[in-house]
């Protein structure tokens, strides 16, 4: 997405939003205890009992142009170079570092709790965490969840052993051929998985997280991987598996991906203010520096 592009969306969503905002209810969102661990923002340190703060009202909220407590626990799966654990526990990646900088500006907290992606999407709709980053507006998450503005663009690729030749790149038709189909549990893979998914669910073979969706592919438990390829060239960098597996040439998914907040614990108002900030710190091109920062290696 060129500057200029990104700064017309980002314009065109803010105004959008603010009418938005301004129809939806200000009842206050209920207080949840939220019994998983969380780890701290300095890694390490863990609670394992975390009481979600209270939200300022929605009219003190507006004057202001911030809730009175901004901090927020967010959710994450291993999914580098997005987020994932440094030797020492740290929790780094390309998002950790967007959403500590976005509430940094106004000297809000921020806390994580790593599971998997479909107990994260749970535990949003419990709202025992408050925030998941990398996800998009499907049906049936609006009845749980708000959605920021985008902030990225997510593309997925077909990936095969290295050597190995596809008789089709329609992925319909590879798996209606039979061909088994490595995805990630949960994750959204656009319109197009989606209806092979439909057709042909028995071609489709399910991991929890991305690393093992590589493996079983190194491993011959299927033909074909759907992933990111960030990811896949961050795994292979980790593991040095450069040599097992190659990209296909088959892109099936270009989709814009947002933070998504749980309605049990945050309000319109909240997701307004920090769509607000979103906006300017996308304007301002800090989030191509992070991602570059942690593509230089590979």
């Amino acid at each position: 997405m060129t500057h200029q592009l990104k700064i017309i969306l980002l314009s065109t969503i803010t105004l959008l939003l603010l009418a938005a905002c301004q129809q939806q209810s200000d009842s206050e969102p209920t207080t949840s205890e939220r019994s998983a661990e969380v780890t701290a923002d300095t890694g390490q340190q863990t609670a394992s009992s975390v009481q979600s703060s209270p939200h300022a009202d929605p009219s003190a909220a507006e004057a202001a142009g911030l809730a009175e407590n901004c901090d927020l626990v967010m959710g994450y799966d291993l999914w580098a170079p997005y987020h994932f654990e440094a030797p020492d526990g740290t929790v780094m990646g390309v998002e950790i570092d967007l959403i500590r900088d976005l509430m940094s500006v106004h000297d809000c907290n921020i806390s994580f709790v790593r599971d998997d992606w479909v107990n994260l999407l749970e535990m949003i709709k419990r709202g025992e965490i408050d925030v998941v980053p990398g996800a998009t507006a499907v049906a049936g998450r609006e009845d749980y969840a708000w959605f920021s503005i985008p902030y990225r663009q997510e593309q997925f690729e077909v990936f095969v052993r290295r050597g190995a030749s596809l008789p089709s790149r329609n992925l319909i038709e590879l798996a209606a051929a039979g061909m088994k189909i490595g995805l990630t549990d949960g994750y959204f893979y656009g319109q197009l998985v989606d209806l092979a998914q439909t057709q042909h669910a028995d071609a489709f073979v399910y991991s929890s997280i991305a690393e093992s969706t590589v493996l079983k592919l190194i491993d011959g438990n299927v033909s074909l991987i759907v992933e990111d390829p960030y990811v896949v060239n961050m795994i292979l960098h980790q593991k040095d598996w450069h040599d097992e597996i190659a990209r296909a040439g088959i892109v099936v998914a270009n989709t814009p991906v947002s933070f998504m907040f749980s309605k049990k614990t945050t309000s319109g108002r909240q997701l307004l203010d920090f769509n607000m900030r979103l906006a300017d710190f996308l304007a301002s091109q800090r989030d191509e520096e992070i991602l570059s920062s942690y593509l230089s290696d590979l």
